[in-house]
């Protein structure tokens, strides 16, 4: 893909272009791969210069280039470093926003082209994924999915390796292609607030939006619980009512209606509401809840039916 079509598609204008060692900015070169970690680069490739919690992408200027890569991108340099500029370099705003336009661009924006839900909250985040999974393939529905703990396109599943919760947005619109080109109509993926807050999921064009609960965790990173709450509501703020993908799908939002989230979410949600609970009135309410070793058996009261549900869990 040629760089310009490439930087056609960030949100934020570049800030400046700097042509490095060349004469002038190659705006025309092509593009064969993107990577934010330079020993990941292949030849003709663009390497993002990430700033991460022990480095910062910038240092690997040199080692990009070394591997390959005919241009770079990140954010503001010092004059030092752009006096000796080893490769071109794009210089944008927020560099990690840059990562999830240029993303989804270079592999043809399949979220566009598939059901995408994403799960949030505190806790049972996974667990809610791979349950949404499972009942969209006992009907007939072929899934990708992206949880803490696994990954699965189409029946094959496999364990995630990587220690992030939330991959980086270049490896999550990698894995929503490779769900598309394998026959995929669905993708569920778990949203954390870190991946919300760090542009990990933009790009994944939420259909459904689903809340857990929320609890006082995470603050070790978002500092107060009004700004933990505010990254969850990134992910409702995002579903669009106008959206339609031609899927058949009409966007949501699912909230717990007896969690403190209920009420702080709901005003960020554009798209209709449906609420489950147990405590108190819902759309969706779970009744005579029956806890068991091995099982669980309840009544679920839906808007115009109701029906007994038995589960392993």
């Amino acid at each position: 893909m040629k760089l310009g079509r490439l930087l056609a598609s960030l949100e934020q204008p570049p800030v400046a272009f700097h042509a490095g060692d060349k004469a002038v900015f190659p705006h025309n070169v092509e593009i064969t791969a993107l990577a934010y970690d330079s020993r990941q680069v292949q030849v003709d490739g663009l390497f993002v210069a990430m700033p991460g919690d022990h480095t910062d992408g910038r240092r690997f200027l040199a080692d990009a280039a070394q591997r390959g890569a005919v241009v770079a991108l990140g954010e503001a340099l010092q004059h030092d470093a752009l006096s000796s500029l080893p490769l071109p370099y794009v210089e944008v705003r927020d560099v990690r926003m840059a990562l999830a336009n240029l993303a989804s661009a270079f592999y043809e924006y399949p979220a566009q082209r598939l059901c995408t839900i994403g799960v949030t909250g505190t806790s049972g985040k996974t667990t809610t994924s791979n349950l949404i999974s499972s009942v969209l393939e006992a009907v007939g529905q072929r899934t990708g999915l992206m949880t803490t703990a696994n990954f699965r396109i189409c029946g094959q599943e496999w364990a995630n390796t990587t220690r992030q919760t939330t991959l980086e947005a270049l490896e999550i619109q990698q894995m929503l292609r490779q769900a598309l080109d394998a026959g995929a109509t669905h993708a569920v993926i778990e949203s954390t607030s870190h991946g919300l807050e760090l542009h990990r999921v933009s790009g994944c064009y939420f259909d459904i939006g689903v809340m857990t609960n929320i609890t006082h965790e995470h603050l070790d990173f978002h500092k107060t619980m009004e700004a933990y709450l505010r990254a969850k509501a990134r992910l409702f703020e995002s579903l669009d009512p106008l959206r339609d993908k031609g899927l058949g799908v009409r966007p949501a939002a699912i909230l717990n209606r007896d969690d403190m989230s209920y009420e702080v979410l709901k005003p960020y949600c554009r798209v209709p509401v449906v609420d489950y609970g147990i405590d108190g009135p819902a759309a969706v309410r779970a009744v005579d809840v029956q806890l068991q070793a091995h099982s669980t058996r309840f009544r679920v009261i839906l808007p115009d039916t109701e029906m007994m549900v038995e589960t392993r869990l």
